[in-house]
């Protein structure tokens, strides 16, 4: 046997004051007195008392000490050597396919109610940790003994409308390999050299590479089946508000379904399009058809069906966006090559626009990074570095570019064109500033493209002469002109008309923007510094930021999360060890001690 609190075990030198109270005699006080025939039969029945007596309080002696002995080993948490009890690690899976309705309650219910039984069932006798798995994994509570708390946790777990991630649990299997138990980024379970741990995952099973170390508790399996919507998408065709529409729908059923969709645009009872349709069990062949007379803005899938076990993926949140394109100046005296390289990306899907005033990017030649003042556009794609310029301190002699380097090969600016086949002929060496992002070099390490931020401003350049190098004929430069154009405007990532929960969204802006995002709930939330951000919530969101207003969407939309049927998954949960701890043991004993001699010193006491 060990202890955990060994220190409280000083505590049993207090037997010895204990013994003396009871073991110490107090010397009566004589009185003399004249009537001795009165107190002869009260001496003569204490004398043929006084072994009994004398055994009794012995007896209640030795009842203080076994009850104080075991306060004193319960202060010291005694743990059985022989005791093979791991720590446990109670995952509860908390995914969409987990609202669904199973016996009159949510699978998630149905895990929350195993979890608590579990640690009910525990008494203390062994430590545990609640985590929930969606997307990835998140602690809920540090590894602790106390039941109280660990059964808050578990009540504070909420429902999601995520699918599980691949690779989620992934965490479980490398910890293995560890003499650390896992942790996130806010609290990390400690544990000792050599401890190992259980982890149990309950779940209904609709999970992937679930790592052998894993003990899956199932939960669920009588849902009558469920119908929903895994795909969905709306795009604009040429044409005046002409749209297509994806749509496929997936069946748990045995049987065929039948169901209708309700099409409807900017608010839910704006039905523009009812389609009747025969659902077959599994995945279904996608329904794709034409919209006539499509506003852009918000649209709404509704899947209406008779019976259903998950009304999480019953809708499908659209946006048909509208073209907002970037005005584009030119500014350089050869203006008919920059012109067309902007109108060609005019006219495929508008996201260029020519202009002669104003505009949102100014595209021309080296004089541009000397020229720009409070009145020139945010951002400027020039060629041909020439003089001094905030965007390069000098321009040196020309040099020869044999085969040139990407340095970032993903940057948006180069991602879709081909570095090595550009002549950068005319190009010369230049003298940067250190915030300058280079993303070309020469084999002398000489700058060809570098984008720069200051002031405001943001500028891509290009260390190249287009009318000696013939650049303008060959096909990356307008590819070039339109990637800088886009990326500059923050609009490289093209919006979709939905996201999948969970899903990463890259919303429209520049990278050091700030955006506020509303949620579908009418919260807002401030994005700093980033355009990136997890969609958790099934709905319609709105953008505001640098780059304007937007409209983006959230959507399930997820195979796995609808097909519920659960009934060929496999449970491996090994027996739990269930019991009260040697702490509460000790603690009844007590109790129980210390009762039965309070009942010994009532009976001494009017005895």
């Amino acid at each position: 046997m060990t202890f955990a609190n060994p220190i409280f075990l000083w505590s049993l030198l207090s037997l010895i004051p204990l013994a003396a109270i009871y073991l110490l005699k107090v010397r009566p006080n004589r009185k003399p007195t004249t009537a001795y025939f009165l107190w002869q039969d009260i001496f003569q029945e204490r004398r043929s008392n006084s072994l009994f007596q004398k055994l009794r309080d012995l007896f209640s002696l030795l009842l203080m000490m076994v009850a104080f002995l075991a306060v004193a080993f319960a202060l010291a948490k005694p743990v059985w050597q022989a005791d093979d009890q791991k720590d446990l690690v109670l995952v509860i899976d908390n995914t969409a396919s987990m609202n669904a309705i199973d016996s009159l309650s949510t699978r998630l219910d149905l895990a929350k109610k195993a979890a608590s039984e579990i640690v009910e069932s525990l008494g203390g006798t062994q430590r545990c940790s609640i985590a929930t798995v969606s997307d990835r994994v998140r602690y809920i509570s540090n590894l602790t003994d106390n039941p109280r708390d660990l059964l808050e946790a578990i009540a504070k777990i909420q429902p999601t409308e995520i699918p599980f991630r691949d690779g989620a649990l992934n965490e479980f299997a490398l910890s293995e390999t560890k003499d650390t138990a896992p942790s996130n980024d806010e609290t990390r379970v400690q544990t000792a050299a050599k401890t190992t741990w259980r982890t149990i995952l309950i779940s209904d099973g609709l999970v992937a590479d679930i790592p052998d170390s894993l003990e899956l508790l199932q939960v669920g399996g009588s849902a009558g089946g469920n119908v929903g919507i895994v795909a969905s998408d709306i795009q604009r065709l040429p044409g005046k508000d002409r749209a297509s529409a994806l749509i496929q729908l997936a069946s748990s059923f045995d049987a065929p379904v039948e169901v209708e969709i309700e099409l409807s645009v900017g608010e839910p009872d704006n039905v523009v399009k009812i389609i009747p349709t025969t659902v077959q069990p599994g995945i279904n062949k996608a329904l794709v058809f034409e919209l006539e007379n499509a506003p852009q803005g918000r649209w709404l899938v509704k899947l209406v069906t008779a019976t259903d076990a998950l009304k999480s993926d019953n809708r499908a949140f659209l946006v048909l966006h509208p073209v907002k394109p970037i005005p584009i100046r030119v500014a350089a005296e050869e203006r008919f090559f920059y012109e067309n390289s902007v109108l060609a990306f005019s006219g495929a899907g508008g996201l260029l626009q020519l202009v002669t005033t104003g505009g949102q990017m100014l595209v021309g030649q080296g004089e541009l990074g000397i020229q720009l003042g409070e009145s020139a556009p945010d951002d400027f794609l020039a060629f041909r570095p020439a003089g001094q310029s905030p965007w390069w301190s000098e321009v040196g002699d020309e040099i020869e570019v044999k085969l040139p380097r990407a340095t970032d090969e993903d940057h948006p600016v180069i991602r879709h064109i081909d570095v090595t086949s550009i002549p950068f002929v005319g190009a010369r060496r230049v003298t940067l500033s250190p915030a300058a992002e280079i993303l070309v070099r020469a084999e002398d390490d000489t700058p060809l493209i570098w984008r720069m931020s200051q002031a405001g401003k943001s500028a891509v350049v290009v260390n190249l002469d287009p009318l000696d190098s013939n650049f303008y004929f060959s096909a990356w430069f307008p590819v070039l002109v339109y990637s800088s154009a886009t990326h500059l405007a923050g609009r490289t990532d093209e919006l979709k008309s939905t996201w999948r929960t969970g899903e990463v969204a890259t919303l429209p802006g520049k990278d050091n923007s700030t955006s506020t995002l509303t949620l579908p709930g009418g919260e807002t939330t401030t994005l700093e510094n980033t355009r990136n951000t997890t969609m958790r919530q099934t709905g319609h969101y709105e953008i505001q930021n640098d780059a304007g207003q937007w409209q983006a969407a959230c959507s399930l939309l997820s195979p796995r999360e609808t097909l519920i049927d659960n009934q060929k998954v496999q449970a491996n949960l090994k027996p739990i060890r269930r019991g009260w701890s040697p702490v509460a043991w000790l603690t009844i004993a007590a109790i129980l001690f210390v009762t039965c001699e309070s009942v010994l010193f009532q009976r001494r006491k009017v005895g």
